[in-house]
């Protein structure tokens, strides 16, 4: 069968994802006819060559056998349904031997006479005559790699379809499974074959025996992430052939690192071994990989599932949010010859929402001095998608949101706590009305609570402008520190909740400080509050080769290759004529054309786009928060994601280590310690296990041991089903 020119499922996505049903779905990203993902449930099934026959015909018969619908898997694979059913039949009646060498039952159903009928064009028997074809260099590979055949007596295997028999039966073709997928010599497509993608290692694909490693410490951050957090079936997921740049972020994160500059000074092979890498790349390397993630623009998609996923999992609390805004640099303003500014840049800032116990909820990138409103009402919009029975309290201060704010979240029913930073009337309240005492911490404070109308506290809007309707009235409680004589005030409105007085008080003393104040000199980055971002001040302009060039490049040199195949068979097919002389509308001759035309419409566009790209870039906006370029938005947006992730998995190893010590203090110096540890690393077919070296005194010891039992516990595993394992020993010689 020739494929016709457009297939139904060509359109269903840019990306090369088509859903199979049954939660099933492949990642095609260079059509049929090259290497792709099986996905199923969300996780990595199995990688598959379909440029391969061999391996095309057993992945069909596989998913036959779940049940899948057979006219989708036809058309996502650029089959006939007559082509699938024959692949099921031949595999029923004469096995996985009769499927790989084209079988047919119709004809007859003895393997020995079809053997016969197809002895021209069966694979070759012998690993021998296989050989015999191959240039040396392959031939010395096949060598190594073939196993000796088996006695002529031996018994005959039986094949079925698991993973194990499948990789048996096509060891034969490892060598053209390693090198890039070609297109099909007997397939026509109306698209042409795009570049073969070039051979991505999965996560810690070396294997090698136990290594040294000064950053080992990163693992258990690692480990919580690929346990807890999906952190390998979301990345290889949306990026799967520049996942590696994440794994850098996260020893950015740890160590505190805010710009790239730091990463050139480490071992390559060091460093990139403990982060799954194999070795580090270059710094142009590096910043390929970070353009080439931007450039994706999946930031948004990412940082949605991973608010969906924290919240179904449990990893934040839903019952009090704070959101603020972190002030982020702006871009230098254009000034005239006196020197006054010509346009006015707006604000931007970082909006980031905590829990209570002050792990990142969510943020985005936000432009304009009014954006936090509309961020709240965002919230609380996802939060309602989410199913949640009980709305979280969004705390949040009443200086930066319009003065109609407060009225609009009353008539959504949305639950606030509105912090008053500077209210002189809270000077002039009586010591008498101070009546209940609260403790928080080992501080005390006494309550006053009043009823105030929300019509009052709009000074801006006119008596009968409407911006506020029926008179709300909203709780107003003053909290007087009795240590610090300080006096501070909220306004709250509980939605029919009856928020205790405890728990507002939590929220006026539990919210972060001021987001603008950046941490002293010489103090950790991470004992303190999270800052998001890079390095604030200016970067060194870094100029590098545009990566979608050489994509383009290598679409260009397949799409022209596929043309030369194409007008090949063009020239040996002969026209076939209806009846009436007409030319058929169906023939191969026709549909030949029709591919070449295709195609070459296809390769014109490509070249279009090849001259209107730059040939060099520049990267300097990525690096901080200056530019509002959407593509350096989206990069910010996936370190922020990176940082707020590990923000998050220091909290859950803080919890953790809670049994162990009790002290907040100590708890903070035992992981800054744990995590900066050197160590080793073993990678294998079972396993990665990284040995930490125990600490010397014996209750951060038992600490150490403790929380790294705890982190092997969780069942961490790589894609591939092989365990991540932490563990505590001596020193490997």
């Amino acid at each position: 069968m020739i494929p016709s020119a457009s297939t139904a499922v060509g359109a269903e996505s840019a990306e090369g994802r088509f859903d199979l049903g049954r939660g099933y779905w492949l990642h095609l990203p260079h059509g049929p006819r090259s290497q792709g993902d099986l996905y199923h449930q969300g996780s990595l099934s199995k990688r598959v060559n379909l440029a391969n026959k061999a391996e095309r015909r057993i992945l069909v018969v596989e998913l036959l056998q779940k049940n899948l619908n057979q006219t989708r898997l036809a058309e996502v694979l650029n089959l006939s349904r007559q082509t699938l059913h024959n692949y099921r039949e031949s595999y029923r009646v004469f096995g996985v031997s009769g499927l790989l060498h084209g079988y047919s039952p119709n004809r007859c159903v003895s393997e020995k006479m079809q053997g016969r009928l197809r002895v021209g064009k069966r694979r070759v028997a012998g690993p021998a005559r296989e050989r015999d074809g191959l240039p040396p260099a392959e031939l010395f590979e096949s060598n190594r790699e073939t196993p000796r055949p088996a006695a002529r007596d031996a018994a005959r295997p039986t094949f079925t379809l698991e993973e194990s028999a499948i990789e048996d039966v096509l060891r034969g073709d490892s060598a053209a499974a390693a090198t890039p997928p070609a297109a099909d010599a007997t397939a026509i497509h109306g698209e042409p074959a795009t570049a073969a993608w070039p051979a991505i290692d999965p996560p810690y694909a070396e294997r090698h025996d136990w290594q040294a490693s000064r950053h080992a410490g990163l693992f258990p951050v690692i480990l919580v992430l690929a346990s807890r957090h999906q952190w390998f079936a979301r990345l290889l997921t949306l990026f799967p052939n520049n996942w590696r740049i994440f794994h850098i972020f996260v020893l950015m994160a740890v160590r505190d690192w805010r710009s790239f500059e730091a990463i050139e000074r480490e071992p390559a092979e060091e460093a990139g071994r403990l982060l799954g890498l194999r070795r580090l790349p270059s710094a142009d390397g590096v910043w390929r990989w970070f353009f080439e993630a931007a450039a994706a623009e999946r930031a948004s998609t990412l940082l949605d599932a991973a608010f969906a996923d924290r919240i179904r999992r449990g990893l934040v609390g839903t019952r009090l949010w704070f959101t603020e805004a972190h002030a982020l640099p702006c871009p230098a303003s254009v000034t005239d010859a006196s020197g006054e500014p010509l346009t006015a840049q707006p604000l931007r800032a970082n909006l980031a929402t905590y829990d209570e116990r002050g792990r990142l909820v969510a943020f985005t990138l936000a432009e304009g001095r009014h954006e936090l409103s509309g961020r709240i009402l965002a919230l609380v919009e996802q939060a309602r998608a989410l199913s949640l029975g009980i709305m979280p309290v969004q705390v949040f201060a009443q200086a930066e949101v319009d003065t109609d704010f407060l009225a609009r979240l009353v008539d959504a029913g949305i639950p606030f706590v509105a912090h008053q930073n500077h209210d002189e009337q809270v000077t002039t309240v009586p010591e008498a009305t101070f009546g209940e005492q609260l403790h928080f911490g080992s501080t005390t404070y006494r309550v006053a609570e009043q009823m105030v109308e929300l019509a009052a506290l709009a000074p801006r809007c006119a008596p009968g402008d409407g911006a506020i309707g029926a008179p709300v009235s909203v709780r107003r409680l003053i909290f007087w520190n009795q240590r610090s004589r300080a006096r501070s005030s909220v306004l709250c409105w509980d939605a029919g909740l009856r928020l205790s007085a405890d728990l507002l008080l939590c929220a006026a003393v539990a919210r972060q400080g001021d987001p603008n104040i950046a941490p002293a000199a010489g103090e950790p980055g991470h004992s303190g509050r999270y800052r998001p971002g890079f390095a604030a001040g200016e970067c060194t302009p870094r100029v590098i080769a545009n990566p979608h060039c050489r994509l383009l490049a290598e679409r260009i040199s397949a799409t022209e290759g596929h043309l030369v195949k194409l007008r090949k068979q063009l020239a040996l097919a002969q026209p076939s004529f209806n009846q009436d002389g007409s030319e058929r509308q169906n023939s191969r001759h026709r549909r030949l054309a029709e591919a070449i035309s295709s195609s070459e419409a296809a390769l014109k566009r490509l070249l279009v786009e090849q001259k209107s790209l730059p040939e060099r870039v520049t990267v300097t906006g990525l690096c901080d928060y200056r530019s509002q370029a959407p593509i350096d938005n989206e990069g910010k947006m996936l370190f922020d994601f990176v940082t707020g992730s590990v923000w998050n998995v220091r909290h859950q190893l803080l919890d953790w280590l809670f049994d162990s010590v009790a002290n907040n203090l100590d708890r903070r110096t035992v992981l800054d310690t744990i995590l900066a540890c050197p160590g080793w690393i073993r990678s294998d077919e079972r396993a990665v296990v990284v040995r930490l070296p125990p600490l010397p005194q014996a209750p951060l010891r038992y600490a150490q041991e403790h929380l790294c039992r705890k982190l092997s516990g969780l069942g961490g595993q790589l894609p591939d089903g092989r365990r991540l394992h932490l563990e505590v020993g001596a020193a490997v010689e």
